[in-house]
């Protein structure tokens, strides 16, 4: 959690998953990973959730999001050859009078499908941070979940970071100058991650997903 302060696709969009609580189609595009990279690539799964608030907001939403998610996990795709596979776009209907009771919230109403990852996109009023995410130490049992607020253009950075969150990444020292994700003071502007904590992305990664 933290206060408020293109390339091309690397993200798999893939064909819809059907689910018990609205979901919006989304199209398939061509996976170049492999073209890339000469190294295993990693694949995890996404269900990315939008609140009506958001929505409201911005008739393209749909695009927005897709975007968003985009360009943050282009930096996993650069630096850890790991692909976000986007396998559904959920409407969600946030409820909540603080960001910690709207993250309970979306948990508790979505994090109920087999997917790796449970991203939120929220403009909710009541939403008093830039972004929550669970810190894990070990496998989760259900989706790794993270939600970030509308920050315009650098709403990916955010989510850069809270994602690497359920890495079981912590933040870097206050104060610290190091250009870091995980770094208050940095992570508008990094482009990578320090040491220690690209390190445990590398070892934490195989949480998630399927290699090939």
């Amino acid at each position: 959690m933290f206060n408020k302060n293109m390339k091309k696709v690397i993200c798999i969009v893939a064909s819809l998953l059907v689910l018990s609580t609205t979901i919006l189609s989304s199209s398939s595009v061509e996976n170049r990973a492999t073209k890339k990279h000469p190294k295993l690539i990693r694949t995890v799964t996404v269900l990315l959730v939008v609140d009506e608030e958001y929505r409201g907001n911005f008739p393209d939403w749909k695009q927005r999001v897709k975007n968003i998610l985009n360009q943050a996990c282009e930096i996993f795709y650069e630096q850890h050859s790991i692909i976000f596979e986007l396998k559904a776009i959920g409407k969600w209907n946030s409820n909540g009078n603080s960001a910690k009771e709207i993250f309970n919230d979306l948990n508790t109403k979505w994090n109920k499908y087999d997917f790796d990852f449970l991203i939120g996109i929220t403009a909710d009023s009541n939403f008093n941070e830039a972004g929550i995410a669970k810190i894990y130490h070990f496998p989760p049992s259900k989706s790794a979940i993270s939600l970030v607020s509308d920050q315009g253009s650098r709403t990916w950075r955010a989510l850069v970071h809270e994602l690497s969150h359920n890495f079981g990444l912590n933040h870097d020292k206050e104060n610290s100058n190091v250009e870091c994700f995980m770094n208050y003071r940095t992570m508008y502007y990094a482009g990578t991650w320090d040491r220690s904590h690209f390190r445990l992305i590398i070892k934490n990664q195989k949480w998630y997903g399927t290699v090939k």
